[in-house]
C-alpha cells in the first residue's frame, strides 16, 4: 500500500508532461474494459509506440481491472443493442466477412461493449485527468515545495519545460521483440498446444476422451499429422492408425474449419466393445422399424430373399443412430447455442449472415480405411459439412468391401452362415433425407432349415456352398423412415438346387414301397411252395 502511493505520488510530481500521464490512465482503462484479444496488441502497441508514462498505464490496470468484472453485465446489454441495431447491420455483416476483423470477436457481446463504453470515456478521461493534474501542478505542488520536508524525501517536477518527442522508437522495438518472442514460443509448442485444443475440444463437444500418440503441424504445407488417435468411451472406442490434413490456413483465419484433403488410416473399432454390443443383440428381440420392404415372388416353401430383409431391417435400426448422428453433425451449425452465464471475455456471440457460402467446418474429399476381422477395406467420401443448408451439396460416402466374411446369422428358423461377398456401397445423405445403393456379389454361402424333417434335412445338403449369387440394395427417404428394398437372384438358385429334391424323395419312397411288395410277395409265394412240399 505504501508502495503504490508513494509511486503515485512520484507520477504526479516527476518530470513527465501531464498528457503523458493522462494518456496512460486512458489507455490503461480501456486495456481493463476489454477482453484479451487482438484489439489488445493494438492497445499495447499503442502504448508502447507513444511516448506516454508506462508507470501510469500500469496502475490504471490494477485500477479499472476491478471495476472491469462489476460491469460486464453492462458491457453485454450495451454490446448487443449495438450488434442487434439494423442500421449497423450492414457493417457488422461486412466485417464479419473480412479476415481482419473475424479474428477480433467484434461481435462478442462483452467485448463490443467494452469498446464502445471505453471509446465514450476515453477523451472525457483524458481531458479531465490532464486538466486535473495541470491544475494540480500549478498550484497545489508549488505550495508542496515549500515544505522542507517534502523537499528532502520527494522529488518534484522542473518547471523547466523539456522537448519530449511523442514517438517512442524503442517502445516500437520492444514491441516487436515482445510479440516475435510468444511467436517464437507458439511456434516450438505449437504440436502440444494444437493437440490439447483438440482433446479439450472434443471432450466439451461430445464428452468423449481422446488421446493423440502425437501430432505434427507444418505451417507452410498447411498439414496436420495425427498418430494413434484414441477416442473412448463407455461403449466402446476407437482406433485410427494415422490422420493426415491438408487444411486452409485463409479460411482458418475467418474461424472456418476448411479441410480441402484428409487420409484416415486403419480406422478400428475396439474389439472387446463390438463382442459386448454383439452380445447384447442377440438378446434383443421384437425390434419395431417402419419400414416398407419389396414383396418379390418366389417359392412358397423358402424365401430367403424376404428373410434377408427381415435382416436388414433389424441391421439398419441397429444402425439408424449412428446415421442420425451423422445428420446431426452435418445441420450442427443451424442450432441455437446455449448462451453461458457472463464471466470475463465470455458473453453472447451474435452471428451475422456468412456471405461466403463456407460452413463453419467443411471437408472437401476424404479417403478412409476401416479394419475389420483382420482385413482392410477403402472407401472415399466428400463435402462433409456442418452446414448442409449453406453450402447445398449432400454428404457423399463410398465403401468397398471385398472378401467380407459373416460368420453366420439366424432369422425366423434360417441360419446363413460362412457368408463371404464382394459389395460397393455408396451412400448420400442431405438434410434428413438418405439414399444409399449397394451392390452385393456372395461368391459363396451356406443355408440351413432349422427343422428336426428329413424332407429339410434333405434340401440341407442342396444348400450348402451356394455361389454366385448376385443382389442390390437401395435404402432411400428420411432417416426416420426409410424404404429399404432387397432385389436378388438368391431365391430362383436355390429353387434351381432344391426343384428335385421331392421328386427324389418321392421316388425314393415309390421305390422302396416297390421293393417291400415285391419282397413279401417273392417271400409269400417261396412259403407256400415249402408249404405244399412239407405236405410230401
Amino acid at each position: 500500500m505504501f508502495f503504490t502511493l508513494r509511486k503515485i505520488w512520484n507520477i504526479l510530481n516527476d518530470a513527465g508532461k501531464p498528457w503523458q500521464i493522462s494518456l496512460a490512465l486512458s489507455f490503461g482503462m480501456i486495456f481493463s474494459f476489454m477482453p484479451l484479444g487482438l484489439f489488445s496488441l493494438v492497445v499495447l502497441f499503442l502504448v508502447l509506440l507513444l511516448n506516454v508514462h508506462i508507470g501510469m498505464f500500469l496502475l490504471s490496470l490494477a485500477l479499472f481491472s476491478g471495476f472491469a468484472v462489476l460491469f460486464d453485465p453492462i458491457f453485454h446489454q450495451i454490446g448487443l443493442f449495438v450488434l442487434s441495431s439494423e442500421g449497423l447491420n450492414l457493417l457488422w455483416t461486412q466485417l464479419y466477412n473480412t479476415p481482419i476483423f473475424s479474428v477480433t470477436n467484434f461481435n462478442n457481446t462483452i467485448m463490443m461493449g467494452s469498446i464502445v463504453v471505453s471509446l465514450i470515456l476515453f477523451f472525457p478521461l483524458f481531458k479531465f485527468s490532464n486538466f486535473i493534474l495541470v491544475k494540480y501542478r500549478e498550484v497545489i505542488a508549488v505550495k508542496l515545495q515549500n515544505i522542507p520536508l517534502l523537499n528532502k524525501i520527494t522529488y518534484f517536477h522542473s518547471q523547466k519545460e523539456e522537448n519530449i518527442k511523442i514517438i517512442r522508437l524503442t517502445g516500437l522495438v520492444i514491441y516487436i521483440t515482445l510479440v516475435s518472442l510468444v511467436a517464437a514460443f507458439s511456434l516450438i509448442f505449437l504440436d502440444d498446444i494444437v493437440k490439447s485444443s483438440i482433446q479439450k475440444a472434443v471432450l466439451a463437444k461430445s464428452n468423449k476422451e481422446v488421446q493423440i500418440g502425437s501430432l505434427k503441424l507444418s505451417i507452410f504445407d498447411s498439414k496436420v499429422d495425427i498418430k494413434n488417435l484414441k477416442i473412448l468411451d463407455n461403449d466402446g472406442g476407437i482406433n485410427i492408425k494415422n490422420i493426415s490434413i491438408d487444411i486452409s490456413l485463409a479460411q482458418l483465419i475467418l474461424k472456418k474449419v476448411v479441410i480441402e484433403n484428409i487420409i484416415i488410416d486403419e480406422i478400428e473399432f475396439d474389439k472387446n466393445s463390438i463382442s459386448n454390443k454383439e452380445d447384447k443383440k442377440e438378446k434383443e428381440s421384437n425390434l419395431e422399424h417402419k419400414f416398407h420392404f419389396a414383396k418379390i415372388p418366389s417359392i412358397d416353401t423358402l424365401n430367403v430373399e424376404k428373410l434377408m430383409n427381415g435382416n436388414l431391417e433389424k441391421s439398419f435400426g441397429e444402425y439408424e443412430v449412428y446415421i442420425k448422428k451423422i445428420n446431426e453433425i452435418l445441420n450442427n451449425d443451424n442450432k441455437e447455442k446455449e448462451v453461458k452465464s457472463l464471466a470475463r471475455a465470455d458473453g453472447e456471440i451474435v452471428k451475422f449472415k456468412d456471405i461466403s457460402n463456407i460452413p463453419n467446418v467443411l471437408v472437401e474429399n476424404g479417403l478412409f480405411s476401416i479394419v475389420f476381422n483382420d482385413n482392410i477395406y477403402n472407401g472415399t467420401f466428400k463435402d462433409f459439412t456442418t452446414n448442409q443448408e449453406l453450402y447445398g451439396k449432400p454428404f457423399k460416402a463410398s465403401l468397398n468391401l471385398k472378401g467380407y466374411k459373416v460368420d453366420s446369422f439366424s432369422q425366423k428358423g434360417v441360419t446363413i452362415s460362412n457368408l463371404l461377398f464382394d459389395s460397393k456401397i455408396d451412400f448420400e445423405l442431405y438434410n434428413k433425407n438418405i439414399n444409399a445403393n449397394s451392390n452385393l456379389d456372395i461368391k459363396s454361402v451356406d443355408i440351413q432349415l432349422n427343422q428336426n424333417n428329413k424332407y429339410i434335412k434333405e434340401i440341407n445338403k442342396y444348400l450348402n456352398n451356394i455361389t454366385e449369387i448376385r443382389g442390390d440394395i437401395k435404402v432411400t427417404g428420411e432417416v426416420d423412415n426409410p424404404s429399404i428394398v432387397l432385389k436378388s437372384n438368391i431365391d430362383k438358385i436355390i429353387k434351381q438346387k432344391t426343384k428335385n429334391v421331392f421328386k427324389d424323395v418321392v421316388k425314393s419312397k415309390i421305390k422302396n414301397k416297390i421293393e417291400e411288395k415285391v419282397q413279401e410277395k417273392i417271400e409269400k409265394q417261396i412259403g407256400d411252395k415249402l408249404k405244399g412240399l412239407l405236405k410230401f
